[in-house]
């Protein structure tokens, strides 16, 4: 099957056509299209943040157990 590379991506149907003589309605439209991405931005920063302290704190939990020097069965 052959993908198509070049063009532009197909029309989104959820977007209603652009109304060239309205354009408070498209400054409107792309504010909330700015507004909800800026939103998602914002999660995904967020997101990014908490795995980058759960990794920390993993790293320092595993140096911990490591100067522990268990062995098998939790004896030194």
């Amino acid at each position: 099957m052959k993908h198509e590379t070049n063009g532009p991506p197909p029309p989104d149907r959820r977007d209603p056509p652009l109304d060239p003589a309205d354009p408070l309605a498209e400054a409107e439209d792309l504010r909330a299209a700015l507004s909800e991405a800026a939103g998602r931005a914002s999660r995904l920063v967020a997101a990014l943040k908490g795995q980058k302290r759960e990794k920390k704190v993993l790293t320092q939990v595993w140096a911990g157990l490591r100067q522990l020097n268990l062995g098998p069965g939790g004896q030194p």
